[in-house]
């Protein structure tokens, strides 16, 4: 995976207040098969989807937010 530009931070705090998390969301372009991706302990699952697919998703706010910056942050090809 090759980082092609951030394009999104923003923090939280956890809801029992132990810890403050920064994200620094970037877009990426993939430099190798994509059914090698190997996901973290910290989650179950992926999944390629369309712009028009992300209203489908019971995601957060902040999550479909990057999500839809990340379309609009791809360079025109």
């Amino acid at each position: 995976m090759e980082i092609v530009k951030p394009y999104k931070v923003f923090s939280y705090v956890s809801e029992n207040g132990n810890s403050h998390t920064v994200e620094i969301v970037c877009l990426v372009r993939l430099t190798d098969d994509s059914a090698k991706i190997q996901l973290s302990e910290d989650h179950s699952a992926y999944q390629w989807i369309s712009e028009k697919d992300v209203q489908n998703y019971l995601i957060t706010d902040e999550t479909q937010d990057s999500i839809l910056r990340g379309f609009k942050a791809v360079p025109p090809v």
